[in-house]
């Protein structure tokens, strides 16, 4: 596990129906750089409700009886929320991973911009680290997109390496 500086402050929880606005500003911010990067790609995020829809999509369930696999963390500092994590957690049995293997995979990971380089994404990596070391031979991976130097160096502190390139085309 990486160690954590004493300097990083607030805790990790998962967020709650307060925090979806929070979460939309900041998935908007993230959203807007990869649109400007990737306009064939990603969209310009202007459609709110889809995008609360998105973030609530992740969110515990209301029905008890639904399966889980997507979750969310929280970086919380004085009951607000400065960053968040999805992520999805589940067991497969497919050929390609194996038999009862856990994946665990890095949906989104943002801080809001007034926090960058406070150790948010730092402390919500290493809880998730954790919950995925807690199942056995979790295959544990993220996509970054090219030129996010940030999220490089986030998932190398954690010792993820890079095993594929992402290609793709878009159809006219």
């Amino acid at each position: 596990m990486v160690p954590l500086t004493p300097k990083i402050v607030g805790t990790i929880e998962e967020p709650k129906t307060n925090h979806i606005d929070a979460m939309v500003k900041i998935f908007s911010a993230g959203q807007s750089t990869h649109y400007e990067n990737f306009p064939d790609i990603f969209e310009p995020p202007t459609d709110k409700q889809a995008i609360r829809n998105y973030i609530q999509s992740f969110f515990k369930p209301r029905n008890p009886l639904r399966t889980r696999n997507k979750y969310s963390i929280g970086w919380i500092i004085d009951d607000k929320l400065c960053g968040y994590l999805l992520y999805h957690l589940y067991q497969t049995s497919d050929i390609f991973f194996g038999k009862n293997r856990w994946v665990c995979f890095v949906e989104d990971i943002a801080v809001d911009p007034g926090h960058h380089k406070q150790g948010g994404a730092t402390l919500m990596m290493s809880h998730l680290k954790t919950l995925a070391d807690n199942h056995q031979n979790c295959l544990f991976s993220a996509q970054i997109w090219r030129g996010n130097e940030a999220s490089k160096a986030l998932f190398k502190k954690f010792g993820f390496t890079a095993n594929s390139s992402h290609y793709h085309y878009i159809s006219k």
